[in-house]
């Protein structure tokens, strides 16, 4: 995964091998300096952290599709953090165009002088 830049903010993917999962899914996050910004040689602070999940219940596709639906809500955080939690998006533009347009297209021609039942 690219990482996620953000104004003050910046993620990025770090591989961690914790070993065996204590529970179905855990995400730890924590915050921690990430060194000198360049401008002001000011530390910066970011974000940190891994995911530990069953391997017998999810997939590592499914884990990274999750790590985006939370990235993408960062982002509405920080793009609107007055916005009310349902309202923040968890889709990014391409899995929302999929869902809703693309899986959504389910027009069939069919024969109309047949009853239902024998369609």
């Amino acid at each position: 995964m690219a990482p996620l830049e953000l104004p003050g903010l910046t993620l990025s993917p770090w591989k961690l091998d914790v070993g065996t999962a204590r529970f179905d899914l855990e995400f730890h996050l924590w915050e921690q300096a990430q060194g000198l910004s360049g401008l002001w040689d000011k530390p910066r602070e970011g974000l940190s952290g891994f995911v530990a999940y069953s391997t017998e219940l999810f997939e590592p596709a499914t884990i990274t599709r999750m790590i985006g639906h939370f990235q993408t809500l960062l982002e509405g955080i920080v793009t609107n953090p007055e916005q009310k939690i349902a309202e923040l998006p968890i889709l990014g533009a391409a899995e929302r165009q999929q869902l809703l347009v693309e899986w959504n297209q389910t027009q069939v021609e069919y024969n109309r002088d047949v009853c239902i039942h024998d369609l």
